[in-house]
């Protein structure tokens, strides 16, 4: 997975975990501010990343949100375990990924193809 679809999806888990309208996260990765404007409920994710300047959307069904990234023309499930777990899969790289994020905006996203974690803060 690339380093815009890992910053998207911590972006997506902080929001959830935290209940937080922030507008941006952090990447320790990239040592970078991430910029983000639109929305994130329990039936739908429409957000825009600034920084890349990318559209992600999509809805939940059953439980997991089918995301459509704009900027790579490829899908993204993201499955909600619990309020701070969350797993899914990239379909433009074929890989999947972990998250656990807190209410504090902290996040740890493991991506399986990377073979490593990588962490970010709201």
């Amino acid at each position: 997975m690339n380093s815009n679809s890992r910053h998207i999806i911590a972006y997506i888990a902080a929001r959830i975990a935290s209940s937080r309208q922030a507008n941006a996260i952090y990447s320790y990765e990239t040592n970078n501010f991430y910029s983000f404007s639109g929305t994130i409920n329990n039936a739908n994710i429409n957000i825009y990343d600034y920084t890349t300047s990318n559209y992600i959307t999509g809805a939940n069904i059953s439980g997991t949100f089918k995301l459509f990234d704009y900027h790579t023309g490829g899908h993204i499930d993201v499955t909600v375990l619990d309020s701070r777990r969350f797993k899914g899969y990239d379909y433009n790289s074929g890989s999947y990924f972990d998250v656990t994020a807190n209410e504090s905006g902290s996040v740890q996203l493991y991506d399986y193809s990377a073979g490593q974690y990588f962490s970010y803060k709201l």
